[in-house]
């Protein structure tokens, strides 16, 4: 299915994006590799798709926080029946990033430290280590 794979290769280039710092041509992409997912049935990637695209609107925009955290919440419980165990943990360091930068650390040491569990039960040194810089700071 030719969706399937172009919609890995937007997700691919939206997380490129972000790491340049390019938030809105990274929001664009990503939006495209969720409608290409969506379109071709692939939850896996619709879910992974709107993680990203939660986390780059809180990044991109201060005002849409609450519409970042709706993205990530709604495909929480997809991709757990999934059993996708590295992005269900990402979606919750993710969650726990933009409620700690709109100030309810409670929210988000209960994210991040189920998060960081999972991220020291799978071996994901490098998430871990995101993880724990935040929670340091709450």
């Amino acid at each position: 299915n030719i969706d399937w794979h172009m919609c890995f290769h937007f997700f691919s280039l939206g997380i490129c994006h972000c790491h340049t710092g390019d938030l809105i041509k990274a929001i664009d992409l990503m939006e495209e590799a969720y409608r290409l997912a969506d379109n071709s049935q692939e939850r896996h990637y619709a879910g992974k798709s709107l993680i990203w695209l939660g986390r780059l609107t809180g990044l991109a925009d201060s005002h849409k926080k609450n519409e970042a955290i709706e993205y990530i919440q709604r495909v929480l419980k997809n991709l757990s029946a999934l059993q996708t165990k590295p992005d269900v943990s990402i979606a919750h360091l993710f969650l726990g990033e933009i409620y700690w930068s709109q100030g309810s650390e409670n929210k988000a040491a209960g994210f991040l430290k189920h998060a960081a569990v999972k991220f020291e039960e799978m071996g994901m040194d490098s998430w871990l280590d995101k993880t724990q810089e935040i929670l340091e700071q709450l």
